[in-house]
């Protein structure tokens, strides 16, 4: 179920939120610093009660001494004290009242019997109550109740920011409970069990899937056995495309409740989705198959131009290799015909000079 958050807490973590009322918690600290406060003073009064008491014997121990009940004296210190006591009986008006000096070893009396008259009073009345740990855990409970009906109200509104502050603050609050009977801690382990699913779920609606998992978890620490615990990883675990792991999260809660409902058409759905994902596997499998096969191709092609290329780069080498060595030798051909007809006498010796110069291409 989604529930919500304490009153005070947006007080506490700094925000604000007109619409809810959070003085019931406000309150509830308030109580808890003034036992706070109370405590600090009830140690400090029995401190100074110790202090006026040992003033008092000190006192009474020097009158006892020095003969004296209330009557004025005079007294001079030794050389260690810079400076003397005088009461004269000719004085008018109230002795000055002064806690006296470090060197003398006890306060003034009449002051110092005034003091010990007030607090005589204080010990006289009687000690404010104390609030006792199940009154203190009795305000704690009804707080962490009142997180989940805040932050059911801040879900419903659409506010599911605060209203994962308030269920935090409540986990909280359950975490700060002690002293109880194995009956109400019980019972506190449910609440912070539903807090973990309400903040979960709001972590859910805000696509937060990895979030919404660890307090799963977080539930299923105190609840093994807890359904929707394993019914929302499910979820987030779809919204992750960790379709094995939610099929296994699934198998837990199918386990715990065979004949719900909506376990079985989420099972329907994981089933879908990973259909649609082998398809998406084998489609994609196919794409890349046939980008390979064209670049195959493509190579193959490339390879069969570069390799005719190449053979009619020899052929045409080849030809013209021929094509010169054909008229190389018509030429040593002609030279030596031309050469025969000069030895045998036909030509004269210029005639063939210019002849072979004429073949020859000079």
């Amino acid at each position: 179920d989604i529930s919500g958050g304490p009153p005070g807490i947006l007080w506490r973590l700094g925000c604000a939120y007109p619409m809810l009322d959070y003085s019931k918690f406000d309150k509830v600290a308030q109580e808890h610093d003034e036992e706070e406060r109370v405590e600090k003073e009830r140690l400090r009064e029995e401190r100074m009660r110790k202090y006026y008491k040992e003033q008092d014997r000190k006192k009474k121990e020097w009158e006892s001494k020095n003969g004296v009940s209330g009557h004025g004296h005079s007294h001079a210190h030794g050389e260690s004290c810079s400076h003397n006591h005088g009461h004269g009986h000719g004085q008018s008006g109230p002795p000055p009242r002064r806690t006296g000096c470090m060197g003398c070893g006890f306060a003034d009396p009449a002051a110092l019997q005034q003091m010990i008259e007030d607090h005589k009073k204080m010990e006289n009345e009687p000690p404010k109550p104390k609030m006792c740990i199940e009154e203190k855990n009795r305000k704690k409970m009804a707080a962490i109740e009142a997180t989940r009906e805040d932050g059911k109200k801040l879900f419903k509104a659409g506010k599911l920011r605060d209203a994962i502050k308030i269920y935090e603050r409540g986990v909280l609050i359950c975490n700060g409970i002690y002293d109880l009977s194995d009956e109400d801690w019980k019972a506190v382990q449910r609440h912070e069990m539903l807090l973990d699913l309400n903040v979960a779920t709001c972590h859910l609606k805000l696509k937060e899937y990895q979030e919404a998992i660890r307090h799963c978890k977080m539930a299923i620490s105190i609840d093994k056995d807890c359904l929707k615990a394993h019914y929302r990883m499910a979820q987030a675990q779809i919204g992750l495309g960790e379709l094995d792991e939610a099929q296994a999260s699934l198998a837990i809660a199918r386990e715990l409740e065979p004949k719900s409902s909506a376990l079985a058409t989420l099972g329907q759905t994981i089933k879908k989705l990973k259909k649609q994902q082998k398809e998406k596997a084998r489609a994609f499998q196919r794409r890349m198959l046939a980008k390979m096969a064209e670049k195959t191709a493509k190579a193959k092609a490339q390879s069969e131009k570069h390799d005719l290329d190449i053979k009619t780069a020899e052929t045409t080498q080849n030809r013209k290799e021929n094509k010169a060595s054909a008229e190389a030798m018509q030429l040593v051909e002609k030279l030596e015909r031309l050469a025969k007809l000069h030895k045998d006498g036909m030509i004269s010796g210029d005639e063939y000079a210019a002849a072979k110069r004429q073949l020859i291409g000079l």
